[in-house]
């Protein structure tokens, strides 16, 4: 069932030995002693031609068959379940960049099944795993298969999930009516539920979409209706959704040349969005986001090698857990840095990933960004 690589722990729960450890590790020995299985640290992989037989062999035992699948869609339905929530309240998407392709598998059996019940639930998931390996045309097309499904199913809530999702992806391909039109069904939708969060998620991402096509009092007017909504949010959860209106309302500060209102904003984000915290009660990728914001604007303060510390922090760490949108955004900015640092090498380095990554997701802003460093470099050093 599995097609790539799983961990030790998750073999063990679609094998029925999640309680029985010395079971489960002796049945993996064996396999590795006959050459049956790669290991690589904690997670295996059958080899091709073993895989191919025990499917067989599986199929001519139903009732095995659909036991192991019933633990199979359950473990993977876990991994998906906690996406199932505004950006800031989800894990940081380090288990879906290890196990996301499971998830792909699960949607592809889904849909060859004909069970929506079973794709809605993890289409939030498989989106954000799409989006941190930088697959936007596959991202984008389960968008509107799910939706579509949820619209026939009725899944009010998943419908606003998707909606959301899709129209912030969109927004930065430059599509902006369409975006516009799905940030507006899916906040009428998020009204309807009456669940004050994913309200003021979708306000952000509205903002957020004003702001980049210019509409400043746009921008602002969605920040505030957001900021009103907090008192409907529980209170062990409000300061992280107002941190998160903040770094929006910074990033306007920001757009406007407004940089010490900029910096305000970033470090009181900063404070609430902590770096160094383990287990946080928040999506970490939201603080080295706050933290990328607060570098950028030492960047434009002309605090060139402050900020390119602190780039370097946030790349890593956006590599290891972050959009590959926001990479790409954040590659463009460092390329500039280091332009005008004088270390020409990594700046093309930076501008050439970032066109790469921008260009395979459509991200117009970035790529014309990108195009235009490496232009200015090839005047500078024509060959």
């Amino acid at each position: 069932m599995f097609e790539r690589s799983v961990s030790r722990a998750m073999l063990g729960e679609v094998a029925g030995l999640a309680d029985d450890i010395i079971g489960r590790d002796d049945g993996l020995a064996e396999l590795l002693q006959l050459a049956l299985v790669d290991q690589n640290g904690e997670r295996f992989k059958l080899l091709p031609l073993t895989h191919s037989f025990a499917l067989d062999a599986l199929a001519q035992q139903p009732a095995l068959e659909s036991e192991l699948r019933e633990r199979w869609l359950d473990v993977l339905i876990d991994l998906a379940a906690p996406f199932n929530r505004p950006h800031w309240q989800q894990p940081d998407r380090g288990s879906l960049r290890r196990d996301g392709e499971h998830l792909a598998t699960l949607a592809r059996w889904a849909i060859q099944h004909e069970r929506p019940d079973l794709l809605l639930p993890m289409s939030a998931a498989l989106g954000s795993y799409y989006d941190a390996v930088g697959r936007w045309t596959e991202m984008l097309e389960l968008d509107l298969r799910v939706i579509e499904y949820a619209r026939l199913l009725g899944d009010r809530a998943t419908l606003r999930n998707e909606l959301k999702w899709y129209a912030w992806a969109i927004g930065q391909q430059d599509r902006i009516a369409e975006a516009n039109q799905a940030f507006a069904e899916a906040l009428a939708l998020a009204e309807e539920l009456g669940d004050g969060a994913w309200q003021a998620e979708i306000l952000v991402n509205m903002a957020q979409l004003a702001r980049r096509t210019g509409d400043i009092a746009g921008a602002r007017a969605h920040c505030e209706a957001a900021l009103a909504l907090l008192e409907r949010i529980a209170p062990d959860e409000q300061a992280f959704a107002r941190a998160d209106i903040t770094i929006e309302q910074g990033k306007i500060a920001r757009d406007t040349g407004d940089w010490e209102t900029a910096l305000a904003a970033f470090r009181a984000a900063r404070d609430v969005f902590q770096t160094d915290l383990h287990n946080p009660g928040f999506n970490m990728e939201r603080a080295w986001g706050a933290y990328s914001q607060f570098a950028f604007v030492t960047h434009r303060l002309g605090q060139l090698d402050e900020a390119a510390n602190m780039y370097a922090k946030s790349l890593a760490a956006i590599r290891e857990i972050g959009s590959r949108s926001y990479l790409a955004t954040l590659l463009v900015r460092y390329a500039e840095l280091e332009l005008q640092r004088g270390d020409r090498v990594a700046a093309l380095a930076f501008a050439r990933e970032a066109l790469e990554w921008s260009g395979k997701l459509g991200m117009v802003a970035e790529q014309q960004q990108a195009a235009v460093l490496l232009a200015q470099m090839e005047e500078k050093d024509p060959e």
